[in-house]
């Protein structure tokens, strides 16, 4: 398998994993700000408002584009054998997947906890 082929499948691993930790602590974080709203306590915002799909879109193919790329450059220089990556890369997909489902596990109690206030 070509190097470079092999470096970018483990880039993209590495940022599958990354961006499924972030997306779904930003998941978490909005229902974190109903709960505020609804309790009427103050609640720390983020500096920048994502407030339309196109400044999502961008914001995260800007990201994807740059830490995509960054990590590309950190694993050239491992420079890990085709062997040794394939193998990260499975390892760190099979992380990407069991983070991911333990943080939408935490987000599926977050969220019962906020609909049970509204069960008649």
């Amino acid at each position: 398998m070509e190097r470079s082929l092999v470096t970018l499948m483990l880039a993209l691993a590495t940022n599958e994993l990354l961006h499924n930790v972030i997306e779904v602590k930003g998941i978490r974080e909005k229902v974190a700000r109903l709960v505020a709203y609804m309790d009427k306590k103050p609640f720390k915002e983020l500096p920048f408002k994502i407030d339309t799909r196109a400044k999502s879109y961008a914001l995260s193919t800007i990201l994807f584009l740059i830490v995509v790329g960054l990590l590309y450059g950190f694993y050239s220089l491992l420079d890990l054998s085709t062997d040794t990556a394939v193998k990260v890369t499975v390892g760190l997909l099979i992380l990407s997947y069991a983070a991911t489902a333990v943080l939408v596990d935490k987000y599926h109690v977050d969220i019962e906890q906020v609909t049970r206030r509204f069960k008649p």
